[in-house]
């Protein structure tokens, strides 16, 4: 807020609401991008979260600009790089990365793999 001087929305700020479902959440949010973001910034490690990469595609699908927290511009061929990052380590540890392969398909374009997780070795 000090370097633009434009108003933040902090999702940190909005209170649990233990009734919503992911879909509930992934949904607002979308809706605030949609009615009040001019650009939006995710912070470092955004691409280990499925929320983060749902509102990151949906921020690119409708033209409003995607920084990092340092504000360096984040193009769709930069997040597909960093979401395939996250996928490689948390498949490293054995850990489910169905959501995030769905989210790096959606930025992508191509569709998802829906037995990637198999080839883990």
């Amino acid at each position: 807020r000090r370097e633009t001087g434009e108003p933040v929305i902090a999702p940190t700020a909005i209170p649990h609401v233990p009734t919503w479902s992911q879909p509930d959440w992934l949904a607002f949010w979308e809706a605030v991008i949609e009615q009040f973001a001019s650009a939006t910034t995710f912070i470092d490690g955004w691409e280990y979260s499925y929320g983060c990469t749902q509102e990151f595609a949906f921020a690119r699908r409708l033209g409003i600009p995607t920084y990092d927290e340092r504000g360096a511009p984040i193009d769709d061929s930069a997040a597909c790089h960093f979401i395939q990052g996250a996928i490689a380590e948390i498949r490293q540890r054995r850990g489910s990365t169905h959501q995030l392969e769905r989210a790096l398909a959606a930025l992508s374009g191509e569709p998802a793999h829906p037995f990637a997780e198999a080839s883990v070795s």
